[in-house]
């Protein structure tokens, strides 16, 4: 069986088609599919309850999530760190859920479905967002700004020319995904070795994309984009992405192109 992914909408166009999660596995495995859940699927989700009258909407979707009986993945800075320690250390990567850790999200995700949203879960909501905003950036439209100042003196078309001409850039685009730690050494060693390290590589493109938006079709960004590329790393281990968003379908090969893009509309 494959892996594969669900972006949080694939969950709520399930809840909006009165789909169980029951019945969504049963369709996934009739396809080769094993369901994997990623924590941004899980944080997003999770919002809806900030919302008092959608209180029973959020108990439905985690309810589905539960019915499910997915696999779950490691939020992508664990994954990413991972990735670095195992470059130069050998450390053993584990994108998936397993032991105790396991057992502690499979239990607050039965919270949820049980309509129960306590401060544990006010508190993940509230760290992760502080994660975004400070900690952690990953992908951030900050990161574009150093390329920004000094445009390409050739025409860009193309994702690809845009990858191509700022590949002598990518060990600092390494050091600013990992937050100014890793060395310029270090950074160059990760480059050396980026198609090995499929998260490593899709938190790249997902930069080396914004910066084409910016280059190539002449505006800023969208902040729901970064959004969506957090899961694409996420989903770095797994072997498809499900989603009902035509744009990122569109889009996903660019940021991992080892991603089976799979339409919410033909997996129906």
């Amino acid at each position: 069986m494959k892996r594969a992914y669900l972006e949080t909408n694939a969950i709520s166009r399930a809840a909006d088609e009165f789909i169980s999660g029951q019945q969504l596995r049963n369709i996934l495995r009739s396809r080769g599919f094993t369901p994997v859940i990623g924590f941004h699927t899980i944080y997003e989700l999770a919002k809806t309850f900030l919302n008092e009258s959608k209180g029973e909407v959020a108990k439905e979707l985690f309810q589905i999530v539960v019915a499910l009986e997915a696999e779950y993945c490691e939020e992508s800075r664990e994954i990413l760190n991972q990735e670095f320690n195992h470059c130069f250390e050998r450390n053993p990567i584990n994108p998936f859920l397993d032991g105790c850790k396991k057992t502690d999200t499979l239990s607050e995700v039965r919270k949820l479905a049980d309509g129960v949203f306590d401060d544990c879960a006010r508190n993940f909501i509230e760290a992760r967002e502080k994660n975004f905003r400070i900690d952690h950036p990953q992908i951030s439209q900050n990161n574009i700004q150093d390329f920004a100042k000094n445009p390409p003196t050739n025409r860009l078309r193309t994702f690809e020319e845009v990858l191509a001409y700022y590949a002598n850039d990518i060990p600092s685009m390494v050091i600013q995904i990992f937050g100014g730690k890793p060395s310029h050494e270090q950074a160059q060693g990760v480059f050396k070795l980026l198609e090995h390290y499929p998260a490593i590589r899709a938190a790249v493109r997902a930069n080396m994309f914004l910066i084409y938006v910016q280059v190539v079709q002449k505006v800023v960004p969208a902040t729901d984009k970064v959004d969506d590329h957090r899961h694409v790393i996420e989903a770095s281990y797994c072997d498809a992405f499900i989603t009902s968003d035509t744009q990122l379908l569109r889009n996903l090969k660019k940021i991992n192109p080892c991603l089976e893009p799979v339409s919410w509309q033909t997996l129906r």
